[in-house]
């Protein structure tokens, strides 16, 4: 077998619009900004990842991440060349992050420091704790995926070489590891409905479709300023089946509460079993999560608040650590989420594999791989595809089905067909490419 050697990357930074627009309380997007790196290795095998950054996740812009794959990762892709499977995947360890971090307390700081400072009572801003975990995941991913493909390895071999416990039957395709939708206790993990507007209309509309869709679980982008008539839609149309069992509900506020406010905002809530509330407070807030307790029983999810490892250690410590939601790009890639959801998941903390807005089934394909390797996941999210984009970048486009059942995927690497022609016509602008070789 000849050595992974890469000797060309491209990077598309694509512009795909969106078929309804999808609302926060950070942000509304109506067109998906994702990245994609591909990369070809010698004898022609190609690779492909994808991120979508966020400045208020890992505090980096689209053109951050786009600067340091041309930058910072540059030099560890050019010196990429792996003779085996598992040198690759040291090599793919070993890319590196960014952390432009400087969060300590305005009286810690020296004279003649250049990095940012805050106060005591401050929690550390999205610049202030920058990172490139989103930029470095797509390279990591496309790595993967080439020398998967390459080496004829699938994910069990990944998990082998991490040295974590194997986590139950995979069938395999020739040869190659692939998956139906995985399973968790007994039961088929399917994936969850997001109803993500402010519009009391578009709102309806959506409930409408899932329910009539058979979905069981359903998250709710709260934060809005008529957040009270959207907590009376979803009470009449979800109740009976909340209350019965039936059916779960999430709140996700990404972090648009504040302490003083949530008593208030929970309250709306009180009469419905919630299974979780993401995100209630910022990044930094999250010792202010135990003065909460008593007004709701419901779990904590922690998204904008975990990325990494050290971030586990510290949600753990507070004593709030219930519930983690990973998803790849945020976390840097596929090698660092699992091994945060592993860290979880011998801690007893329960794990989320979460998505991001406006991802194609590069991504989608990705998470449905790290399932295999992770079939512990409490909710999944992701896999809307063409449900939520007006044309994706595969052949197949990803789409959950009935009830939220995730679609499969087959063969080497991620198990996608990956439409060339089709990146670069949704490049803007054009696509960045480096010959290496």
């Amino acid at each position: 077998m000849s050595p992974a050697i890469v000797r060309k990357v491209t990077i598309y930074p694509l512009r795909i619009p969106m078929r309804g627009a999808v609302e926060h309380a950070e942000a509304r997007r109506d067109e998906a900004d994702p990245i994609v790196v591909g990369v070809e290795l010698d004898g022609g095998t190609c690779g492909f990842g994808e991120t979508l950054p966020r400045p208020y996740v890992t505090g980096e812009s689209r053109q951050d991440a786009l600067d340091f794959i041309q930058t910072g990762l540059l030099s560890a892709i050019m010196s990429f060349n792996a003779p085996t499977f598992a040198e690759a995947l040291e090599a793919i360890e070993a890319l590196p992050y960014l952390s432009a971090t400087n969060t300590r307390p305005a009286s810690e700081a020296r004279a003649g420091d250049r990095g940012p400072v805050r106060s005591e009572d401050a929690p550390p801003s999205p610049a202030e704790t920058a990172r490139r975990d989103a930029a470095r995941a797509a390279v990591e991913l496309a790595l993967l995926d080439a020398c998967m493909k390459h080496f004829h390895r699938g994910v069990e071999h990944v998990v082998g070489w991490m040295g974590l416990p194997e986590t139950g039957p995979r069938s395999r395709v020739a040869g190659h590891g692939s998956t139906g939708p995985a399973r968790r206790a007994g039961h088929c993990l399917r994936g969850s409905a997001v109803l993500a507007s402010a519009d009391i209309g578009r709102l309806r509309k959506k409930l409408r479709f899932y329910r009539f869709a058979g979905f069981r679980d359903f998250k709710l982008k709260v934060g809005f300023d008529r957040d009270e008539a959207r907590a009376e839609l979803v009470r009449r149309s979800l109740g009976h089946a909340l209350s019965s069992g039936r059916a779960t509900l999430r709140l996700d506020v990404n972090g648009g509460w504040s302490a003083k406010d949530a008593a208030q905002e929970l309250a709306r809530w009180h009469d419905l079993p919630l299974a979780g509330i993401e995100q209630p407070l910022a990044r930094g807030r999250e010792a202010e999560l135990s003065g909460l307790r008593r007004f709701t029983s419901a779990p904590w999810i922690h998204d904008e608040s975990l990325i990494d490892v050290e971030d586990a250690r510290r949600l753990i410590g507070l004593g709030v650590a219930d519930v983690f939601n990973v998803r790849l790009s945020k976390c840097g890639g596929f090698l660092p989420a699992l091994r945060v959801a592993m860290y979880a998941r011998r801690q007893g903390v329960r794990v989320q594999l979460g998505c991001m807005v406006g991802e194609t089934s590069i991504l989608a394909a990705a998470g449905l791989r790290f399932l295999e390797a992770f079939p512990y996941a409490e909710w999944v999210e992701g896999c809307f595809g063409t449900w939520l984009l007006r044309v994706d970048v595969v052949r197949r486009s990803l789409r959950l089905g009935y009830g939220g059942r995730l679609p499969t995927v087959g063969g080497p690497g991620w198990g996608v067909q990956v439409d060339e022609g089709r990146l670069t016509a949704l490049s803007a602008p054009a696509p960045i490419v480096l010959h290496l070789g």
